[in-house]
């Protein structure tokens, strides 16, 4: 009689361990399904809140671009037809989840109806549209995030007219036809340079507000001698 209690004894150490061993499994494939895959699963709402984050531009490019190219040029038109701003960039990375799309290089022209061109180029910056919660999360208008080196200047035939505005960083709003930063700005004139913290800059009219603050002065250098002799 002790075999047929051995057997037994065996088979039921068996079923234990096939028990035991599709738990594992499922656990296992339970921990797999779970696990972020490091260059997709990433949470995008931290990555669109978190703009001032210095790591912000590293975890992006982690991601894996939805579609890249190089020397790109097109234009984006207003609702009623009108073309609104042309952008061309030596490279391009889009990414569609995100609704953003990064550019290096970047030399934008922008339309305006009432003022001559605005040319703006940076070393890099990015296109992006926020979703809208007020309308079943559509995106939003477009944004322009430059930086770098950004410069604007206003395609003018004459030199005495010229513009040119220096900053490390601006932003651009297309549809309200606005640019502006809080970063230290030069704004020089074939007449006048003007230094400030912070600007914004009304590209329909041409009209130039400094930042109002208790920290901010507005410092302009006149030349007044040149202007005296009408040149």
């Amino acid at each position: 009689m002790p075999e047929p209690t051995k057997q037994t004894d065996t088979t039921d150490a068996l079923i234990e361990w096939r028990v035991t061993a599709a738990g594992l499994v499922a656990a296992l494939c339970i921990f797999l399904l779970l696990w972020p895959d490091g260059r997709n699963n990433v949470d995008t709402s931290a990555v669109q809140d978190d703009r001032g984050n210095k790591g912000r531009g590293a975890l992006i490019e982690s991601l894996k671009p939805t579609s890249s190219a190089t020397q790109v040029t097109w234009q984006v038109f207003s609702e009623n037809g009108a073309l609104s701003y042309e952008v061309n960039a030596r490279a391009i990375k889009q990414y569609q989840s995100l609704q953003l799309m990064r550019i290096e290089q970047p030399l934008i022209r922008m339309n305006s109806e009432q003022q001559r061109p605005w040319l703006i180029q940076a070393q890099q910056g990015e296109i992006s549209r926020a979703l809208n919660a007020d309308t079943s999360n559509l995106p939003g208008p477009e944004q322009l995030d430059l930086q770098g080196n950004v410069q604007i200047t206003q395609d003018q035939n004459d030199p005495r007219h010229a513009l040119n505005l220096l900053t490390p960083r601006l932003s651009i709003f297309p549809a309200q036809q606005r640019a502006a930063t809080d970063e230290s700005v030069v704004v020089r004139h074939a007449k006048f340079i003007t230094t400030s913290h912070g600007l914004d800059l009304n590209l329909e009219t041409g009209t130039l507000s400094f930042a109002q603050s208790d920290h901010t002065r507005v410092v302009s250098k006149l030349f007044l001698n040149q202007q005296s002799k009408g040149s």
